[in-house]
């Protein structure tokens, strides 16, 4: 609302912000991001929240620009009934976005009747430069290296930012993986793991980008696994952590009923994220249930009909059958 669409970053990045914090909360189950957004603009459908997503409760929220302060007012709603249990505004003024995160995470949480530990890089040594573009970085997620540019210059501007650390490791998997680098871009995350630990041994990214190093990079399974492990026992809600259990459990021999599971957990949370069919489909095809993997397959090409991946490994699948002709149709 703030009649600038050059500040539209700042709502899709804050909004993302506040997704994070309450997913690594172990109590709250909370929709994943690309399910997500579909439903920004103005005013969210709640029958389509709740049918579609599955969501019991919905958080929106605006961002308006008044007299040169930034303003976000919230509300908390039934999406069943529609009733409006809780509604709050906040504003940047004078305390600065960094207190103004956190300040909104607790006053939502304490409406949920949660306890949310405060975290580290939540205080007021994280710049507002940085904090803006970290912001930026996190509304462009669908777009990996523009977003990576956005995380170096939050950690240049505050260079104890440890979710910024965090964020720039976690995407050097989706750069190699949308072919933006190569295999040894992984060895970068390495240092940017160290430091977000060093800064907050408890920061859920920086694991969940270690069990990636770990499986991805060192090829070592096992140490992957115990690291996926213990971040559920601390968040056993997170889409990242059970994405990364169903992956690497995917690879370990006869394990394809767990890793089914936890895809399948990941998929209940991100419903409309054609990644997380992808992955079933892979598991699938890997335990040779050829037909349930292609049907996953083209629903993720429902939700999306760009996602050039679920093709790809459409077209694998076809060889594996043994159809040669049609995989070749499908890659052209």
């Amino acid at each position: 609302l703030t009649g600038d669409p050059s500040l539209g970053y700042l709502g899709m990045g804050l909004a993302e912000d506040i997704r994070q914090k309450l997913a690594a909360q172990t109590d709250l189950k909370v929709i994943g991001r690309v399910s997500l957004a579909g439903f920004t603009g103005a005013g969210a459908d709640l029958a389509s929240v709740r049918g579609l997503l599955g969501a019991g409760l919905l958080v929106e929220g605006n961002l308006q620009q008044m007299a040169g302060q930034i303003q976000v007012s919230l509300a908390l709603l039934e999406t069943a009934s529609g009733r409006q249990i809780w509604s709050n505004t906040f504003s940047a003024a004078g305390t600065g976005w960094g207190p103004l995160r956190q300040r909104i995470v607790d006053a939502i949480a304490e409406q949920l009747s949660l306890t949310v530990k405060s975290r580290g890089d939540g205080g007021s040594d994280i710049s507002e430069q940085a904090l803006q573009a970290y912001f930026k970085g996190l509304s462009n997620l669908h777009e990996p290296d523009v977003a990576d540019g956005f995380f170096d210059e939050a950690i240049r501007l505050s260079p104890d930012f440890a979710d910024a650390y965090s964020r720039k490791a976690l995407l050097r998997f989706d750069m190699i993986w949308l072919g933006l680098q190569n295999h040894v871009a992984w060895e970068q995350a390495e240092p940017l793991i160290a430091r977000a630990k060093e800064l907050d041994p408890e920061n859920l990214l920086a694991d969940v980008a270690l069990g990636h190093l770990q499986w991805w990079a060192q090829h070592d399974s096992p140490a992957a696994l115990e690291t996926f492990r213990k971040a559920e026992q601390l968040r056993p809600n997170n889409p990242h952590v059970l994405a990364g259990l169903g992956t690497v459990l995917r690879y370990i021999p006869f394990e394809e009923e767990e890793a089914l599971a936890y895809h399948r957990r990941y998929l209940a949370l991100d419903p409309l994220n054609p990644d997380a069919h992808l992955r079933i489909a892979k598991t699938l095809a890997f335990a040779h249930r050829m037909e349930e993997a292609l049907s996953h397959l083209d629903r993720a090409l429902e939700i999306d009909p760009g996602f050039t991946r679920s093709l790809d490994y459409f077209a694998n699948v076809e060889a594996w059958e043994g159809h040669i002709a049609e995989a070749l149709t499908t890659l052209t």
